[in-house]
């Protein structure tokens, strides 16, 4: 395994990388529904923005108590 993927997988680096994801999540989301047309199923752009809302508030959660706990929760 190389050292990038060692280094993300682990900790805080875990946890910014899932807050980045939840965010290019509902980037997309929104970029997708304001960009789609009336014919586009109206559906996914939302389900986007809500799993991407889920991933950005989970990772910031266990972003803020790996600082407060001074890395005793990763």
């Amino acid at each position: 395994m190389s050292d990038f993927i060692r280094v993300i997988i682990r900790g805080r680096g875990a946890w910014v990388a899932g807050l980045i994801f939840g965010v290019l999540l509902i980037i997309a989301g929104i970029v997708w529904g304001a960009t789609s047309s009336w014919s586009a199923s109206g559906g996914l752009p939302g389900w986007l923005v809500g799993v991407g809302a889920g991933f950005a508030v989970f990772s910031l959660i266990f972003l803020i108590m790996s600082f407060a706990s001074r890395g005793q929760t990763d």
